[in-house]
């Protein structure tokens, strides 16, 4: 198979299995990708593993002169498309983003492609489309009841693109409504590594194996299954990626075909209680779990009818349960290796006024502000890094991957903070004060080997205003008292 494929959102986790998958099968693939949620980092991945090229454009699919000019100049035979907003909870606080994302994103890119003369696609839809179903297996005729905007704003997208192809014949389209992906690509090369806090099921069990978090919460155990706990279509990433494969081949093979809609999952359902005790087994670690109670809404039973896929692409998942999580902690545990500290800075560290942690009352709080701490740790860490490169004249490309991990880093030290709402106020303070503390102290330490020039713009990265403000100042002042040949400009 050799066709050029642009796919929309192929920095993500789905998104860079399937570029792997089209890789592997001898595609073309450009990547656009605002890397809201996905990094330059994980292509640069898919690149070493596949020993193939592939392009990246940083842009938002919301963007109509860029994406306008992305498909008229790209040629392409065929677009995936990933690109969305996609946290359920998220969804339900700010619902507007999520139509201006996943809606208007979808309706910006079909515009685009009608103009471009690229008229098939490939659309990553989801089985939250389902809701609440009345029955399961769920087939691809079940009735559309998605109870959240997230949900809601597939069925739309699915919509819009059945509406372009009744419009226009020569278009033709699959949606692929997929369940549960879970586990790696088996190399551990590539995995799911969310910006912000996890909140799907298998990187929260991989935090708990990495002592990241005290326990697994199962939300209810008296659920009419076998064990008492939900029941979910798991499917394997690779799994899932080689059905987008699929679904491109079929897309260029039956060119007299024009809007389909398919499950993608195992067909069979695996209980919550039942992947932890997969998982325990292919980590050798315990995985503690305490039961919440049930969430509103929370359906007992969930799995796909997934014969559609097997007699139309030829396509039908084979990797099981234990394979996922072996895979899944293959990845997890070799990221947790990639991230450990290294060189003559590694035993820099941080500490947090005693004062203020010990009036954090319950221990998950000091799990909370374990973990912020160890995003600040990897914030100064990565400060140091640029510094060194800047005294070594390292190439402006590696200035600016380094800059971009500095923003991620200090992006999910944010997001720790906000998810931790109940730790005491003057804790959450004093975690972002010594933060700015360790900063000076850092300044102070290498003032007089780092030009002032480039310490300014990369601390107000750490920060964007703030006390970080204050920091800076402190540092011009120290840098013009000890060295007068220096200028740092305010």
């Amino acid at each position: 198979m050799k066709h050029r494929v642009l796919v929309t959102g192929g920095a993500g986790y789905i998104g860079t299995h399937t570029c792997t998958a089209l890789l592997d099968q001898g595609c073309e693939v450009t990547v656009v990708d605002n890397l809201s949620n996905g990094t330059a980092e994980a292509l640069e991945q898919v690149k070493r593993l596949t020993q193939q090229n592939l392009t990246l454009i940083e842009a938002d699919i919301r963007d109509r002169e860029s994406m306008h000019r992305i498909l008229r100049e790209g040629d392409f035979d065929v677009v995936v498309h990933f690109a969305a907003l996609k946290v359920l909870t998220e969804s339900l606080s700010d619902p507007v983003k999520y139509y201006d994302h996943n809606v208007g994103g979808t309706a910006v890119l079909l515009e685009a492609m009608q103009a471009a003369g690229v008229r098939n696609l490939v659309f990553s839809s989801s089985a939250a489309v389902y809701g609440m179903p009345e029955t399961v297996p769920i087939d691809e005729n079940a009735p559309l009841l998605g109870s959240n905007p997230y949900a809601r704003t597939k069925a739309i997208g699915e919509s819009i693109i059945a509406d372009q192809v009744r419009a226009d014949p020569r278009w033709r389209a699959v949606c692929l409504r997929y369940f549960n992906p879970v586990g790696a690509h088996e190399s551990g090369l590539i995995g799911e590594s969310p910006l912000n806090v996890p909140t799907n099921l298998m990187p929260i069990v991989c935090e708990v194996a990495l002592g990241k978090r005290p326990r697994l919460q199962i939300f209810g155990d008296q659920h009419p299954t076998p064990d008492g706990t939900c029941v979910r279509d798991f499917i394997h990433i690779m799994d899932l990626a080689e059905g987008h494969v699929r679904a491109v081949e079929w897309l260029m093979q039956n060119p007299g075909q024009n809007c389909l809609n398919v499950n993608l999952g195992t067909g069979n359902g695996h209980s919550v209680q039942q992947l932890v005790n997969a998982f325990e087994e292919a980590s050798g670690r315990r995985i503690p779990c305490e039961i919440a109670p049930v969430r509103p809404g929370e359906v007992p039973s969930v799995f796909a009818q997934a014969d559609l896929a097997r007699d139309v692409l030829g396509w039908q998942a084979k990797r099981p349960l234990d394979a996922m999580c072996a895979d899944a902690w293959r990845w997890a545990s070799r990221a947790r290796e990639r991230a450990r500290p290294r060189g003559p800075l590694c035993g820099f560290r941080l500490q947090i006024d005693h004062f203020h942690v010990q009036r954090a009352e319950q221990p998950h709080h000091l799990d909370r502000i374990a973990r912020v701490v160890a995003m600040a740790q990897l914030v100064i860490g990565l400060l140091c890094v640029l510094f060194v490169m800047h005294l070594h004249d390292a190439p402006r490309s590696q200035m600016e991957l380094a800059v971009r991990h500095l923003e991620f880093a200090k992006r999910r030290q944010m997001a720790e903070l906000r998810s931790a709402a109940s730790i005491d106020p003057l804790a959450e303070q004093a975690l972002v004060i010594t933060t700015d503390r360790a900063v000076v102290e850092l300044f102070i330490g290498l003032i007089g080997q780092i030009p002032g020039q480039a310490a300014l713009p990369v601390a107000m990265c750490l920060n964007g205003g703030g006390e970080i403000e204050a920091t800076c100042r402190l540092v011009r002042f120290l840098d013009r008292t000890r060295d007068g040949r220096r200028r740092w400009g305010d």
